[in-house]
């Protein structure tokens, strides 16, 4: 996972399905496969969502298979959205879960730190 600092609100873990091919590009998802997801960017664009970022460091050394040989899941197909209140987050996580090239979204429990 990515360590540096986000916003702060309710995240939404959004993983899309297998073989999907949408990316994040400027603030906005676009299908290299040319799949209507003008809905998913509408949606997003509605609600007072804070930020759309990947999930992972997809950095060029990020490496797509084990040491052993074996294919890693696509990292590629999960982001977080975080959105500023649970209302927001629960309206739109349930539209998420509607799409068909979403695999699954839910929105993360809250950590709480212990002393």
């Amino acid at each position: 996972m990515q360590s540096e600092e986000r916003s702060e609100g309710i995240r939404i873990v959004l993983k899309f399905s297998q073989g999907t091919q949408i990316l994040l590009r400027e603030g906005k998802f676009v299908s290299s496969e040319g799949e209507d997801i003008s809905y998913l960017n509408d949606c997003l664009s509605r609600e007072p969502y804070v930020e759309v970022y990947s999930l992972f460091d997809l950095s060029p050394e990020t490496n797509q298979e084990s040491s052993a040989g074996e294919q890693l899941p696509d990292l590629s197909r999960y982001y977080s959205i975080v959105v500023k209140d649970i209302d927001n987050a629960e309206r739109l996580n349930n539209e998420l879960n509607k799409m068909s090239f979403v695999e699954e979204a839910y929105i993360e429990p809250p950590t709480y730190l212990t002393a």
